[in-house]
């Protein structure tokens, strides 16, 4: 986690970011931890499944109306 507070002009890769989930976690009912990696993990679908970047698909395809 050092390098988020070293370069904060990073551009971060869908993969770079999913790396920082850790694996250590609470047990279930002992904590809370709000992420949005299903999100990630669903652009990273979109672009396999569309062949172009996410963005795109939802410029062109979902924003364009």
């Amino acid at each position: 986690m050092d390098s988020l507070s070293t370069d904060r002009l990073h551009v971060w890769t869908p993969a770079e970011m999913l790396e920082l989930v850790t694996a250590d976690r609470a047990p279930a009912g002992e904590a809370f931890d709000y992420t949005d990696t299903n999100y990630l993990l669903l652009g990273l679908v979109i672009e396999q499944v569309r062949g172009q970047p996410v963005a795109d698909v939802l410029r062109d395809g979902v924003l364009s109306g």
